[in-house]
């Protein structure tokens, strides 16, 4: 019964450990792509962070992904920015951060994302959620991340 117990305990870490998401859904605008969606990489706090340097964003593609820089996804900094949404750690495992959409309009940026839980069962897990998407750029928006029930 034990080893039944540890197996099934090993496995749910396994599950917990791959559920990052290094996604290249394009929305609708004509630069608009998530990039990353995961419970890990995060920094643990609610922060915004907007990248604007393809040089910043290639050392933070490593940090958070941890994928070399070999695996980064396109990012032109001429005409694209990407932001990245960092969300406060939680304790337990299993949710799922996913960008339902994103408006752009002069100026402002808003970025609608929903989080499914982890249903009934659920890792013991230290998590740092994080979205990072790209956007058309501008010239100092306001950015706001709406939780969509």
């Amino acid at each position: 019964m034990k080893k039944i117990i540890l197996c099934f305990t090993f496995s749910l870490g396994i599950l917990a450990c791959n559920s990052s998401k290094i996604a290249s859904k394009d929305l609708s605008e004509k630069h608009t792509q998530i990039l990353f969606q995961s419970e890990y990489g995060g920094s643990g706090t609610d922060e915004i962070q907007l990248i604007t340097q393809k040089e910043a964003f290639t050392e933070l593609w490593e940090e958070i992904t941890g994928q070399p820089k070999e695996e980064i996804q396109a990012f032109n900094d001429q005409e694209e920015m990407v932001i990245i949404k960092h969300f406060t750690s939680g304790r337990s495992g299993g949710a799922t951060y996913t960008v339902n959409k994103i408006k752009e309009k002069k100026g402002h940026i808003q970025v609608y994302y929903s989080v499914q839980g982890p249903g009934a069962i659920g890792t013991d897990a230290i998590t740092s959620p994080v979205l990072m998407v790209k956007v058309n750029k501008q010239d100092k928006p306001t950015i706001e991340f709406i939780l969509q029930q």
